[in-house]
């Protein structure tokens, strides 16, 4: 039972985790991308664009790769072989390591999309879904909805703040949503952005102690916006290159029981295997982001 314990916590801890990621993500699925393509060697060696994207990975995953998002080419390593598991990850240099050779039949490119094996196609629709960084065309639809019609009320504010010091993207994307509307009240950032934002305030740096419950807090940044003071919340899942400016009242996380749960529709927690003296336990996620009023957020580009 030791052993069930520690291999049961592992998954829901892997579980939870995934659905973290997602949260920051779309609903394609994808965790990184490729910076250049390997070198031809025993093993494969991925240099990821986003080192920060690094976090995402673990020892043990089975990854796959494809030139887009949907669509697209799924990549190979040699002739035939189209996916790899991960044995090493250097989280220093942002480059992860697949067990699997890359020979000069191999087509991983640049800007390459990777995903876990199982993934592509079936992630929830989290925040770059919901606020994409390029404005919605006619004919593209999200839940049913041309959002083309009305692109901020329907696809969230978008702020290229990347030239800009950064309080001041911040404060130039809470005042888009206000325009709209919109009550800014939270921000999340990666932990590289928030430490660059931290050194830009120096002296006039405001801190706040937020509690969710008796066990888990968080410390994050006052940032004075438009409509009143922002929480500026680090978060090691979102994308080095992006804040989530949001009103977090219009956003929930929708789920069938509780968002990380054990399948035990059949009343059994735990399943003998039927060709092995052991047993398997399994744990799913039936769940989506939701959000009533998308066009009182912003996504500013950093």
């Amino acid at each position: 039972m030791e052993a069930a314990v520690t291999e049961i916590d592992g998954t829901i801890d892997s579980l939870t985790r995934n659905l973290a990621i997602s949260l920051y993500r779309d609903s394609s699925g994808y965790v990184g991308q490729v910076s250049a393509e390997p070198t031809e060697a025993a093993t494969t060696a991925i240099t990821l664009k986003s080192t920060g994207d690094v976090t995402n990975f673990e020892i043990g995953h089975v990854v796959l790769i494809y030139s887009a998002k949907s669509g697209g080419t799924q990549r190979i390593y040699d002739t035939s072989v189209s996916s790899g598991t991960i044995s090493a990850v250097n989280r220093s240099s942002g480059v992860i390591t697949v067990n699997t050779a890359y020979t000069s039949d191999g087509t991983i490119a640049a800007n390459d999309y990777i995903f876990f094996s199982g993934d592509r196609g079936s992630s929830i629709s989290g925040l770059e879904g919901w606020i994409p960084a390029t404005a919605p065309t006619s004919g593209e639809s999200f839940f049913g909805v041309d959002r083309s019609v009305d692109v901020n009320r329907l696809a969230g504010c978008r702020h290229e703040g990347s030239s800009q010091p950064i309080e001041e993207a911040l404060i130039d994307g809470a005042s888009l949503a206000a325009r709209e509307g919109g009550k800014v009240d939270h921000c999340f950032m990666s932990y590289a952005k928030y430490a660059e934002l931290e050194k830009s305030l120096g002296s006039k740096v405001q801190y706040i102690d937020l509690r969710m419950n008796a066990e888990i807090g968080f410390r994050g940044i006052i940032v004075n916006g438009p409509r009143g003071p922002i929480n500026v919340i680090p978060d090691q899942n979102c994308p080095e290159d992006v804040a989530y400016m949001l009103q977090l009242n219009v956003w929930k996380l929708y789920s069938l029981g509780k968002a990380v749960k054990v399948i035990d529709t059949d009343g059994n927690t735990m399943l003998r295997q039927a060709s092995a003296d052991g047993v398997e336990v399994r744990y799913g996620s039936y769940s989506n982001l939701g959000c009533r009023g998308p066009g009182f957020n912003c996504r500013v580009a950093l």
